[in-house]
């Protein structure tokens, strides 16, 4: 059966956020070999009307937070009170380097996430060797 929970690796990448107005937050680290791309998602869940939050996403090389901005990675909210309850997305198809993660920061003034999720995915080399591991409980249903 196809169905879009045995071709997406979902993780939690990292906690909620208390409010700040200085958050520099990275996520899990995550090797991206035998994936097409990955999609980051985090929520603003209150914020002031001029607090800045943004979500990025960075590659490296080696398993390690400290490598560099892709290019176009960027999702970013400029008033946390429009933007309270909404996501911030980024997705990356095809990596240049195989390792990623995410950052979440804040700045100007006071915002709140929630956490922060990774979902790698394969583009059609098929389904994921090992969809049981994926979560504690997945379940699917069809009609």
């Amino acid at each position: 059966m196809e169905y879009l929970s045995n071709k997406v690796k979902i993780e939690y990448a990292g906690d909620l956020i208390a409010t700040s107005n200085s958050t520099d937050d990275d996520s899990t680290v995550y090797d991206m070999s035998g994936f097409d791309g990955v999609l980051f998602f985090t929520v603003i869940t209150t914020g002031n009307a001029t607090g800045v939050a943004t979500l990025t996403v960075d590659e490296n090389a080696t398993d390690a937070i400290g490598g560099t901005l892709i290019a176009g990675a960027t999702a970013t909210a400029t008033n946390g009170t429009a933007y309270a309850g909404k996501l911030l997305i980024v997705d990356v198809v095809k990596p240049q380097e195989r390792y990623v993660y995410a950052n979440r920061a804040s700045a100007t003034d006071v915002m709140t996430f929630g956490p922060v999720f990774c979902l790698r995915y394969k583009g059609k080399m098929g389904p994921l060797s090992d969809p049981d591991t994926i979560a504690a409980l997945t379940a699917v249903v069809g009609s």
